[in-house]
């Protein structure tokens, strides 16, 4: 049974149809994409399963014992409470029982109750069945699950205590994603999850969904993400819904064949209409009018064929350098920079070629702008240099876009700052989707995503032969990163870029540069390469813990066996000293006797020959115990 179920809903806004006619349903454990331009209506559908839209016409149902968790994309949460306390508020029917429990047990311990048999079995019955709704609730878990969760989404300990209004947006929205997973309802629906999430915690939520026991809604513009959690992918396009039975890579190939398969059925309909009204508009009024005017009448029944998507022929994207710089493009040597108590790079060693295309991954926090904007001089190091190779000419890509004028119109920046002309100008701006009066919108004006497009369309100009890129696909939908994916594959210079799209870097990148705790380490091929070497890296280092774990217990395990046989050889020589001395102690006493040499001479010298033997026997073994004890 579906847990949500939508049918023939329509939704239009002032200025755009949503939906319409759109139908689907989500059933349980299913993961699901639901992916589409910027600006589509995926937020939409989302907002009219929570109850914050209406639909204009159709029905939404939802199952009556779903229960559905909801992370809108700018998730803004203010309250005065720490952190940890927000997330143990999730849990407050298990900690109201936790406290009940306490309390019977305070109530078991009175004189009152323990003398009272009857009282005594009520109280015992209630604690006894309250222990099992905690236990089947899972209570005992609540502080793991709490850690992991924050742990995994890049918080430490020493965060646990901050403050919720304290917070950065960032961390607000993780810390709302992290209140969400540990809901655990029927239904998760998330709205971009990776926004402010670093590599580590992409790949924690990855593994987290993965093995998640409900049913996911994802909006996200990670593809890598997609590819790694969802098994069907709904496309939310002009107002449609188009289902896809897959992963991301498996949506991308399907989709290509449809859409060229659907261009094919157009254009052959396409040519089919105009061959009959050709044959109408010569006939109409001849001897074959009756024929011409049936195939009028079929030609109006004639259900037609929508006209393909646009982006079936988006303008593909150019960079090309002035000039061809040297083999040698950067050499960084020795190259370190440090804050008060933070290293965050130190005795870099590094070359970048000509040709190289370095994808540059870690955690936030790594400095992995700071390393870029050392390289470009923007910040002084405290050790170690940059040196450029020769004819080397930089194009940078800021994620701020701060070389942009934001009191100007487009089409009048380009003109006045490149010379372009008029036409020039629109050409290059509709190759950025900037098409008709987009062209005199005010920069200041513009969304994440357009301007992000804009400094694209601007570096397109620079002609630069080494593209210094920081987060170029921060705001671009999934239509403007392929384009873009396109353009750097066949971009003939070098490329440096800063980038948590994965999935952009494994189309692009040939090398990886991983900074972390204070080191950058360069790793050769992939980006998917550089992940099954560093799986393989983990799994020499556990290797070398269990080995050395091993090696430990074997150690301790020789030691306490040579112990056992020390001690074994302790108490045989104290057990044979043992006898010797009482031995010993019976032939001097026999000794001692004057009689025993005159009875038998022979007798006398046989027990003095033994009480010599023992005595010398005695020696050896006294200064042996004193070795082994020593």
């Amino acid at each position: 049974m579906a847990l949500i179920q939508m049918r023939d809903a329509y939704k239009a806004f002032i200025d755009q149809e949503v939906l319409t006619g759109v139908t689907f349903q989500i059933h349980p454990k299913e993961r699901v994409a639901l992916i589409g331009p910027n600006g589509a209506g995926k937020s939409t559908i989302l907002k009219i399963i929570m109850g914050m839209e209406d639909l204009d016409e159709g029905e939404f149902t939802k199952s009556g014992q779903a229960t559905l968790g909801y992370l809108p994309q700018d998730f803004d949460w203010d309250c005065d409470v720490t952190l940890y306390a927000g997330m143990l508020e999730v849990f407050q029917s298990i900690l109201a029982i936790s406290d009940r429990l306490r309390k019977l047990e305070a109530e078991m311990g009175k004189v009152e109750v323990l003398e009272n048999e009857i009282l005594y079995t009520k109280v015992m019955a209630e604690y006894s069945k309250m222990l099992e709704r905690y236990e089947s609730m899972d209570g005992y878990s609540i502080e793991s699950r709490i850690k992991g969760v924050l742990k995994g989404l890049g918080f430490n300990e020493k965060d646990f205590q901050l403050k919720i209004n304290q917070l950065s947006g960032g961390q607000k929205t993780r810390a709302g994603l992290a209140r969400l997973l540990l809901t655990t309802p029927h239904l998760l629906l998330l709205d971009e999850p990776t926004n402010h999430l670093d590599l580590n915690a992409r790949e924690w939520l990855e593994g987290f969904l993965k093995d998640y026991s409900g049913s996911v809604l994802i909006i996200s513009h990670d593809r890598y993400f997609l590819d790694q959690i969802v098994n069907r992918v709904m496309e939310l396009r002009y107002g449609d819904l188009e289902h896809y039975p897959g992963n991301y890579s498996f949506y991308i190939k399907e989709r290509q064949r449809r859409l060229l398969e659907w261009q094919r059925e157009y254009d052959k309909q396409q040519e089919k209409i105009a061959t009959t009204e050709e044959f109408i508009r010569r006939n109409i009024e001849g001897v074959n009018t009756k024929q011409a005017q049936g195939r009028r009448k079929r030609l109006e029944r004639l259900e037609r064929i929508k006209k393909p998507p646009v982006d079936l022929n988006i303008p593909k994207i150019h960079f090309t350098s002035k000039k061809r710089s040297g083999n040698d493009v950067l050499k960084i040597a020795e190259l370190s920079k440090r804050y008060p108590g933070l290293t965050l790079f130190e005795n870099v060693n590094l070359n970048l070629y000509r040709g190289d295309k370095i994808g540059i991954v870690g955690p936030n926090g790594a400095g992995k702008t700071t390393f870029l904007k050392v390289i470009l001089g923007q910040l002084d190091s405290d050790d170690g240099q940059v040196v450029e190779g020769a004819g080397v000419q930089i194009t940078y890509y800021s994620q701020e876009h701060d070389s942009l004028a934001n009191d100007e119109l487009l089409l009048n920046y380009f003109r006045y700052k490149y010379r372009l002309t008029e036409q020039e100008g629109r050409d290059l701006l509709a190759k950025f989707l900037f098409i008709g009066d987009d062209v005199f919108k005010e920069i200041g004006n513009l969304s994440g995503g357009e301007r992000s497009r804009l400094v694209i369309a601007e570096l397109s100009l620079e002609k630069g032969n080494l593209m210094i890129l920081d987060e170029p696909t921060n705001h671009l939908d999934i239509t403007a990163t392929e384009v873009l994916e396109e353009a750097l594959k066949d971009f003939n210079g070098t490329i440096l870029m800063v980038s948590h799209d994965r999935f952009f870097v494994e189309r692009i990148a040939n090398k990886i540069w991983e900074i972390d705790k204070g080191k950058v380490k360069e790793y050769y091929g992939t980006y998917s390469k550089y992940k099954r070497k560093k799986e393989e890296e983990v799994k020499i280092i556990e290797e070398k813990k269990v080995s050395g774990v091993k090696k430990d217990f074997l150690k301790k395990q020789k030691e306490r066996n040579e112990e056992q046989i020390l001690q074994r050889k302790i108490e045989e020589v104290e057990s044979e000293i043992h006898t010797l001395e009482i031995k010993r102690d019976i032939l001097a006493d026999e000794l001692a006797d004057p009689t025993l040499y005159q009875r038998s001479e022979i007798d006398f010298l046989k027990k003095n020959e033994e009480y010599q033997n023992i005595c010398k026997r005695l020696e050896e073994l006294y200064q042996s115990w004193e070795t082994m004890v020593s």
